[in-house]
């Protein structure tokens, strides 16, 4: 009995989200088969009491910076598989049955789609070799978003898209081809006001592990890229009613460490979304879009390939006595070819007031970092304690890698979620030491004295400290007092257009 009530009591809350209308997000991702030959793959959520999907429309344009000056082309793309995926515990029925039906429950389905396209026939061959029509942008749309969105693009078309860039691929090397990255995480549709709510979606490049940087976008309208319109203050970076410390005000300066966090926050290097919804009946649009890098022959970064993911969140007011699971733990780590690294992370889960019984938290991560481990110390435990570690080879100089760490408690019937997202900087030994000219000196037993000058800087000069890695250390002027590094080791001094190795003994 309880079930079931708890069950009403979450179609009632959410019943906001949709009403005859469908689509909740999308995403696009390409595989390079070979042959001038891509894979394309887009997958539609689709809100399940709302009416049934249909095939989407698929376009292809070309031009500068999102343009289509080259054309606008329609393209055929077939539906492969349909799965239900709402994240509900699993003692509860799936709800989305039978698949694509207007149902009067609440759950997301995953409908995938794909197609293979050609640069070497028409017309994505009339783009190649154009300078005007290198940056080819694929889009999938369909009509329409749900009309119970409160922050302004309710009824308005759903598109989404990615990028190839050729022109760019071509200044990498003039056979250089790539893969984008893949979203191996699912959408999280639904998220409990004033809760924390921390995700990332788990892009992965593992093909070519390329450089990733994430930003906010608005939502697409059309096949020319056009953007949704949003209401009031609402925008792409301020997609929804986040918690900040002045009522009324959603456009804070993002505090994602503190509890609560306070804005909204995207960390453009590894993902991760970070705020607190604060408008318990509020349903918003949230796009990032994935941008991937590779270095040009000549030393400079070029992009090569965008992705977008487009996401409704919808903000129930039905879980004040469940507290999403919380992971602690370094998210940036440094570290160098031939390292062997491990880093442990705790995954706690504090029990509300008025729950009636602790959560058990299950934990999880992508396989971000090929050859890596991440390993439960203890899998029984009701709270949780993971370790990542990673032989790394010597061969991946001056490389990122990212993975994703997801914690899911077993509140029941919809679970609360969190995921973290993890960057593994590498450093590059020999760029640490492409110039200047270097002097070995070995300083005993460190390289000055607090307060006095170092040698042979002039008066004025700054000066900086590096480990191996070419990772700063320190930093500072002539003047000011210098602290040796506090492990013993080798360290390069920089100063100006000079340098010199120093060597810390114990």
């Amino acid at each position: 009995m309880r079930k079931i009530i708890m069950i009403a009591v979450l179609l009632l809350a959410c019943s906001q989200i949709a009403k005859a209308t469908h689509l909740m997000g999308s995403d696009m991702q390409y595989t390079y088969l070979g042959n001038s030959k891509y894979r394309i793959t887009a997958k539609i959520y689709r809100d399940c009491r709302g009416i049934p999907m249909t095939t989407p429309s698929f376009v292809v344009t070309a031009g500068k910076n999102g343009g289509t000056t080259c054309g606008v082309y329609t393209l055929a793309i077939k539906l492969r598989s349909i799965r239900d995926i709402t994240p509900i515990c699993s003692t509860q029925p799936k709800p989305c049955s039978p698949q694509n039906t207007m149902l009067g429950k609440l759950g997301v389905e995953e409908h995938i789609y794909d197609t293979v396209v050609d640069f070497s026939v028409a017309p994505l061959s009339n783009f190649v070799g154009n300078a005007s029509c290198e940056e080819v942008n694929f889009l999938l749309g369909q009509c329409c978003r749900n009309t119970s969105i409160t922050t302004g693009p309710a009824n308005q078309e759903f598109w989404t898209s990615c990028t190839i860039n050729l022109a760019n691929l071509k200044s990498v090397s003039p056979a250089a081809t790539n893969n984008s990255p893949k979203f191996s995480n699912f959408p999280i549709i639904v998220t409990c006001c004033n809760k924390p709510y921390r995700y990332n979606h788990g892009s992965m490049d593992s093909a070519e592990q390329d450089s990733i940087s994430y930003r906010l976008v608005p939502g697409l309208r059309s096949n020319t890229s056009t953007p949704v319109n949003y209401s009031g203050s609402f925008s792409e970076k301020y997609p929804l009613t986040a918690y900040c410390p002045t009522p009324g005000v959603i456009n804070c300066t993002p505090k994602p460490s503190l509890n609560p966090p306070q804005g909204f926050f995207l960390d453009t290097a590894n993902g991760d979304l970070v705020f607190t919804p604060v408008n318990c009946v509020e349903v918003a649009v949230v796009a990032i879009e994935v941008t991937e890098y590779r270095k040009a022959p000549t030393g400079t970064w070029v992009w090569i390939g965008k992705s977008r993911r487009d996401i409704e969140i919808a903000i129930r007011n039905d879980c004040d006595n469940n507290n999403p699971p919380v992971i602690t733990g370094t998210r940036k780590i440094y570290a160098c070819p031939g390292d062997s690294i491990c880093y442990t992370y705790t995954i706690s889960d504090t029990t509300a007031k008025g729950q009636s019984k602790p959560d058990t938290v299950s934990v999880a991560w992508n396989k971000g970092v090929a050859g890596a481990i991440f390993k439960i110390k203890d899998a029984k435990s009701r709270e949780k304690e993971a370790v990542f570690c990673w032989k790394i080879p010597q061969d991946i100089q001056g490389q990122t890698f990212n993975f994703t760490i997801t914690a899911e408690d077993d509140a029941c019937p919809l679970k609360n979620m969190t995921i973290a997202g993890v960057n593994v900087y590498l450093c590059d030994r020999l760029a640490a030491f492409k110039k200047p000219q270097i002097q070995s000196l070995r300083i005993y037993p460190q390289p000055c004295t607090a307060g006095q000058p170092l040698w042979g800087l002039k008066q004025g000069s700054t000066w900086e400290i590096y480990d191996l890695c070419g990772r700063k250390m320190y930093s500072g002027k002539e003047a000011e007092a210098l602290f040796a590094p506090t492990k013993p080791g080798i360290y390069l001094l920089r100063s100006g257009q000079s340098a010199t190795m120093i060597e810390v003994i114990p």
